[in-house]
């Protein structure tokens, strides 16, 4: 049995890949923290040959999915009182 053929349409689309330099630059972090990523399987990528890139698309994704929302919907720390809230 021969492998399936490949096809463009097979789910690929045809976003930007960045290499792991463009990414870490998107991010802002190094490189290494961009491999150490990768080698813990946490950040998505695809490669190609012997190479490691990223779809812009799909980090992009990825970094909404990293977001943490404040606690009280407000901003702040929930545990802080203000001072109009202190007993007095």
């Amino acid at each position: 049995m021969s492998a399936p053929a490949y096809h463009p349409s097979d789910g690929a689309h045809a976003g930007r890949l960045l290499k792991p330099e463009e990414a870490a630059e998107r991010l802002n972090v190094s490189l290494r923290f961009i491999r150490r990523l990768c080698h813990e399987r946490r950040l998505p990528y695809t490669k190609v040959g012997k190479f490691v890139r990223f779809d812009a698309e799909e980090l992009e994704a990825w970094i909404a999915a990293q977001r943490v929302e404040p606690a009280n919907g407000v901003g702040g720390d929930a545990r802080r009182r203000t001072s109009e809230a202190r007993p007095r």
